[in-house]
Order: structure tokens, then sequence, then C-alpha cells
């Protein structure tokens, strides 16, 4: 169990289990954070539950602390990013506590797809005001219980950044289009986000709309931009984007993600040049491969 004693009269001693912890992608069923998220992307959408163990009053009570519980709130702080502990860190949920009002022991919150990538670190908080309770001086934010849970988001475009802009801008003859894969890099060593853009049309009224409820054109895209990367990255002249299958990538660089990709479309390296010879004489058939990822 991941709590943190304070030196102090607090929460941690009566707590013996973890809470739960669930999540639900696109709305559809709630399942553990340990199983991960394996079709996240951009456009999700992630609802995060929040079961405690035990009963806010009575642990309180245990813990001789009833009286501090008007002066108490829980904090859920939300970190993510590349790392394992995360380097944005954000205040999504906070609850006053009440002793006159039914205290719930579960939570929910729906997180921005914006405000997180690769995984997610929840931290929950009960902290206190500023108070004195048998005869103890609490300072303003003193912790009184404190947990935290991981979730890997391990979805093939979970990284992929995204805006809206007239595509006019971009070229005149894009003037029209629902999107353009925006794609350049000098090296596989590059970190991925930093080479690749989905720019949505603004001519498109409501695409952002459009996106979250129509799942069919959430796939098109991301189809088409394993198809624009792969080609623009295995079809390459330049000896800086070369492939090389056996490499070991670092971790969310271009190269690593490309080949997560591959597994869809080849099983060993000996396929990789008929592949590309796939991909230059019949495009079409490589897109459609593309988009056959995204069949379930």
């Amino acid at each position: 169990m991941t709590n943190i004693a304070y030196p102090y009269p607090n929460l941690s001693p009566w707590i013996e289990n973890k809470s739960s912890w669930q999540y639900s992608l696109n709305k559809g069923d709630f399942k553990n954070f340990d199983e991960g998220v394996g079709d996240w992307d951009y456009y999700s959408n992630l609802e995060i539950k929040c079961q405690l163990s035990w009963e806010i009053r009575d642990i309180f009570t245990k813990a001789n602390l009833q009286s501090i519980i008007p002066n108490s709130k829980i904090i859920i702080l939300l970190m993510s990013g590349p790392g394992k502990y995360g380097v944005k860190r954000n205040k999504i949920f906070e609850r006053q506590l009440n002793e006159d009002l039914e205290i719930n022991n579960v939570f929910k919150f729906n997180l921005d797809s914006n405000q997180i990538s690769n995984n997610i670190k929840m931290r929950l908080m009960i902290c206190t005001n500023q108070v004195n309770v048998n005869n103890f001086d609490y300072k303003n934010g003193s912790i009184l219980y404190e947990e935290s849970s991981y979730l890997e988001l391990e979805g093939n475009l979970a990284r992929l950044s995204t805006r809206i802009e007239d595509l006019k801008e971009v070229d005149s003859k894009y003037e029209n289009a629902l999107w353009y894969i925006f794609f350049r890099a000098d090296n596989l060593y590059e970190t991925f986000t930093t080479t690749c853009q989905v720019i949505l049309n603004s001519k498109n009224k409501d695409i952002d709309i459009k996106l979250r409820n129509d799942l069919n054109l959430v796939h098109a895209i991301r189809a088409d931009t394993i198809a624009t990367v792969m080609r623009a990255v295995l079809l390459s002249d330049d000896n800086e984007m070369f492939f090389e299958y056996d490499e070991e990538y670092p971790e969310y660089s271009l190269g690593y993600v490309i080949k997560s990709w591959l597994k869809y479309f080849i099983d060993r390296k000996s396929e990789l040049e008929n592949l590309k010879v796939r991909m230059k004489e019949k495009p079409g058939d490589f897109s459609c491969e593309c988009q056959s990822i995204f069949k379930d």
C-alpha cells in the first residue's frame, strides 16, 4: 500500500487498504488501473473513478479526529508525462468535507486528452486547514492521508499533437481538405511528438465535436497518420532516416514508435523489404492495411 504516515496525528494508521482506482474509456465499462489503456488517443474521453476502501467519517472517528472533518478536504492531483512520476501537475478534483452532510466515498471526474500523455499518476490527499485539535496545532495544508496510483496509456497515437487552423494557410490547394498530417524529422532519435502533428481544417465547423462522436473519423485520421509517417520514414533516401529493425531506439522516439507500428504489418526483419515494396508499388493496399489496425 502506498501511503505516508506524518509525524502528527493523522488517518494513515487506521487505513488498511488502498482505494480502488478505475477508468472508463469513451463511456465504456469501468476497468481497473492495472489493466492499462490499450486504445487511448488524443480524441478519447477518459473518466476516472476512485472508491475509498473505508468510510471517511468512521476513519476520522477511529483516529479521534472527527472534530477536524469540517476543516478537511479531499484533493486529487494529476501528474502526467513521459517519466514514471510525470512532468505536469494539476489539481483536478477538490471536495470540502462537512460533518453535517452525507460524505460520499466515491469520486468521479473526466480528464481532457490534452492534460495527459503516456502515463498518469493520481495522487489522492486528505488535507486540513489551520486548526487546533486535541491540543495539536495543524498548519494549513497539513496532510492527514495520501496515496498514489498509476495508469499506463498505450494507445498508438497517445502522444500525437493536434491543432485546428485554416488549411489554406498551409497550402492553398488544401483549402477544402478535412485534415493535414504534418511530418518533419531529421533523424529517428527525435521525440515523436516533435515530428508529427495533425492539423484539422478550421473550415470544417465543429470538427472537435465530430471527433468526439464519430469513432470512424478518429480511426481514419489515425490510419492516415500511420501511413503518412511510415512511408516518409521507410521510403526515405536520407541516411539519417534509415530505419534499423534491430536498433533499440529510445523510448518515445520516432524510431521507437515506427517499430511499435511495424508489429501490425510484419512478424520478422526479413519481411521489412517486402513491406517497403508494397508501400511504394501498392500505396492503396498499404493504406487499407493501416485502416485494418482499427477493425475492432
